[in-house]
């Protein structure tokens, strides 16, 4: 993938075309995290955010089962539109929380 510089734009650190977000990525954070509390019970922890087509994808994850050993870890992927309202979700897997193997959805 390449990603062209245009004169005078602003770049990142790493020499990059610097992007303007259009949103506060705290806001987008703290919306998929109350939608966590307030649908599947637990805030969640958001460990990624991508844009996507139309808005937002944020990976987070959810404490399913808390154990005092060994709790139980759902990854759920969480879609947003541009206003940052959910359109969908899905559990893409469970784990353990000691469980600390790659599966192939960590590739993606």
């Amino acid at each position: 993938m390449s990603i062209e510089a245009h004169e005078g734009e602003k770049k990142t650190p790493r020499g990059r075309p610097r992007i303007e977000a259009a949103f506060n990525i705290e806001e987008l954070q703290e919306a998929v995290a109350r939608f966590c509390e307030d649908v599947l019970g637990s805030r969640g922890k958001v460990i990624g955010i991508a844009t996507a087509e139309g808005g937002w994808e944020a990976l987070v994850e959810v404490v399913e089962e808390e154990k005092p050993i060994d709790s139980i870890l759902g990854l759920y992927e969480v879609t947003l539109d541009k206003g940052m309202q959910i359109t969908s979700y899905r559990r893409k897997r469970l784990r353990r929380r000691s469980d600390t193997s790659k599966t192939e959805d960590d590739n993606e």
